[in-house]
């Protein structure tokens, strides 16, 4: 629901190619696993899908 139309019916492997591969970089630090996001990644992926997540899912009457 929160992504993009060309990324609602990929598959997993697509996501984890198109996002974490070209906007980020996967960490290991102190047994964690983390994505470094870009700026530009940030703006262009989590911010939209985050306003679409807090958007009501029906009009105000």
């Amino acid at each position: 629901m929160a992504l993009d139309a060309q990324y609602r019916n990929a598959r997993p492997k697509r996501l984890r190619f198109a996002i974490f591969t070209q906007f980020g970089r996967v960490v290991h630090h102190a047994r964690r696993q983390l994505v470094r996001l870009a700026t530009r990644a940030w703006e262009a992926v989590v911010v939209p899908g985050r306003r679409r997540l807090t958007a009501p899912a029906w009009p105000a009457p």
